[in-house]
């Protein structure tokens, strides 16, 4: 069974660092990015959750009409350790036989670099399995 852990977190959007941040605004919006890996490896990939808050939803709806909120944590305030309990609570309940099923199962509340239909490996690449287990997936 394998089970993913955190690595790190960040956003391009912030220049403190994420424990201290408060938006100046009622209406915020950042892309948080997760990189996360099977735990025990230094392999990871980027998950990327839209942390917004109902203000900047109002707002966006206003300024370019209906929003698909996948992938998106709404909140009134932004309180990164309320986000970092939510981000370790889904990861925990997040495991599974593979990589594959590990991150699709994180891809239903995080936006997956990799996932299916979304990115094209290149012919040089490798996958995931074949990174962690030394052996290509058959």
């Amino acid at each position: 069974m394998i089970s993913p852990e955190v690595h790190s977190i960040g956003s391009v959007d912030v220049s403190d660092p994420l424990a201290t941040w408060q938006p100046s605004d009622r209406a915020f919006y950042l892309d948080l990015d997760v990189f996360m890996g099977p735990a025990g490896t230094e392999v990871e990939e980027r998950f990327t959750l839209y942390v917004c808050s109902p203000a900047w939803l109002e707002k966006s709806i206003e300024d370019n009409g209906p929003l698909d909120g996948r992938h998106m944590f709404i909140a009134n305030e932004f309180d990164y350790p309320r986000i970092r309990a939510w981000i370790d609570s889904v990861v925990k309940d997040s495991t599974g036989a593979d990589w594959d099923e590990v991150a699709a199962k994180l891809g239903r509340y995080f936006a997956w670099e990799f996932e299916p239909g979304t990115y094209v490996w290149s012919s040089g690449d490798e996958d995931i399995d074949t990174r962690i287990n030394g052996e290509p997936e058959p």
